[in-house]
């Protein structure tokens, strides 16, 4: 009884392995894909451990096995696949190949040249599937090592088009990239200003500054002064410590010519230079010229400084005053006839 069904099993065996298949297999056949084709053809049952991605693609070569024994079959793919195949009764079992000398990683290589045909110095060489990568360096190349298997390649460098390639790594491989200018068209920018030009004035280094930016200055103890305001403009320095006078460009302080309304100032100071004469309630603004001074001012070989004033209201009679930390003012104005004629008055006193 022993010796029959040794002979039954021996039988069975020899069944096995004599069924015969026919299969095709490229690069772009998947394991999965290869696993279908023999377990429908036959009674083989594949078997493989979690480090096989049957979704990946391990066939290196294209071949078509006309009605082959499964042994056959396998012993060919063993040869030119990525994988190892081996049969155990009714099962494929599937692992990673082991290449001579136990190597476990090959040495990709290549060079990376423009559309002129030059090396592309510096562009990043990555792999997708192990996030590893490397810059080429001047002569255009590149050098990495990879376990067998199948990758993608990227390519990419400022100024030209991402490469991107699909590979297989079975042994030492040298791959070189060609890439082509990526060029981007911007749209066109219309760069206009909202400031309105006066091509009518010709007259050159003019500062002007009303008495609504004068107030908004800082002020030394909240009174505002418009010949300290001066010294925020380019070109004009403080004459002293204790003097409201001002040098512009360098000249002295007796070579500007002041003006209250085209008439000629000659004291422009109270308490020893700490303020000016003129009552901030009252300046309407003030032009400082530096250079190419009109000839109905005279001339003056620094700088001409005209100052203007306000105008009474010529509606209502207003009452304006204040009380600071070093001086009090007082402003009055109304009109003397309405809307044909008006008076302002205004005073100010310090405390010293």
């Amino acid at each position: 009884m022993k010796h029959i069904i040794s002979a039954c099993f021996f039988l069975f065996s020899l069944s096995v392995f004599a069924q015969k298949v026919t299969v095709t297999v490229d690069k772009t056949v998947t394991l999965k894909d290869f696993f279908k084709q023999i377990e429908n053809q036959t009674d083989f049952k594949f078997a493989f451990t979690g480090q096989i991605d049957s979704s990946q693609k391990y066939f290196t070569k294209k071949n078509t096995y006309n009605n082959i024994e499964v042994k056959d079959l396998i012993n060919e793919l063993n040869k030119s696949s990525l994988v190892q195949f081996s049969i155990v009764g009714n099962n494929i079992f599937v692992k990673h190949k082991t290449t001579k000398g136990n190597k476990k990683t090959n040495k990709l290589t290549g060079q990376v040249l423009d559309e002129s045909r030059e090396p592309v110095i510096g562009a990043n060489v990555f792999i997708k599937e192990t996030s590893t990568g490397a810059t080429t360096d001047k002569n255009g190349m590149y050098s990495l090592e990879l376990d067998n298997g199948n990758y993608t390649v990227q390519i990419s460098y400022v100024g030209l088009r991402n490469k991107e390639k699909q590979i297989t790594i079975s042994d030492d491989t040298r791959i070189n990239f060609n890439m082509d200018e990526d060029s981007h068209e911007l749209d066109m920018v219309v760069v206009t200003s909202s400031k309105a030009v006066d091509v009518r004035n010709t007259q050159m280094s003019v500062n002007k500054l009303s008495m609504a930016e004068i107030k908004r200055l800082p002020t030394a103890m909240g009174e505002p002064d418009p010949l300290k305001s001066l010294l925020t403009l380019p070109g004009v320095t403080n004459a002293g410590e204790a003097s409201s006078g001002f040098n512009v460009r360098g000249g002295a302080a007796d070579q500007n010519l002041i003006l209250l309304d085209g008439a000629p100032v000659y004291g422009d100071s109270h308490m020893f230079g700490f303020f000016s004469i003129f009552n901030a309630d009252v300046v309407s603004g003030l032009e400082l010229y530096k250079g190419g001074i009109p000839s109905k001012f005279g001339g003056r070989v620094s700088s001409v400084l005209d100052v203007s004033q306000q105008t009474g209201d010529l509606n209502d009679y207003k009452v304006n005053g204040g009380i600071g930390l070093i001086s009090s003012r007082l402003l009055v104005q109304g009109p003397l006839k309405k809307d044909v004629g008006s008076f302002i008055i205004a005073g100010r006193a310090s405390y010293a």
